[in-house]
């Protein structure tokens, strides 16, 4: 049976491998040419609008996780995501 410790350690080893592919991206990105980050970041805004109803489920369920866990109500603003947000941070990526 997995104990919390377990879940825990799995969680911290998830993280630490996305912080090592990020080091390992910025250093690729940093080399590409502004059309090339451009258009990197326009994929990202549309990927993010595109698939807005899978990320709004999957928030949907890290809300629901917070709040069973009590978690304060402005943190729990921030955490939540509805369409409106999605598209914001779709127009700001576009805007960098």
């Amino acid at each position: 049976m997995a104990t919390q410790g377990d879940s825990l350690e799995k969680i911290r080893e998830s993280v630490i491998s996305i912080c090592e592919k990020a080091k390992i991206s910025s250093r690729k990105i940093a080399a590409l040419s502004s059309e090339e980050k451009n258009s990197c970041i326009e994929a990202m805004a549309a990927s993010l609008e595109k698939r807005s109803s899978e990320i709004l489920e999957a928030n949907a369920k890290d809300v629901s996780a917070a709040r069973k866990n009590a978690i304060a109500p402005a943190m729990l603003d921030r955490l939540k995501l509805d369409e409106k947000r999605i598209l914001t941070m779709s127009e700001s990526l576009r805007n960098v």
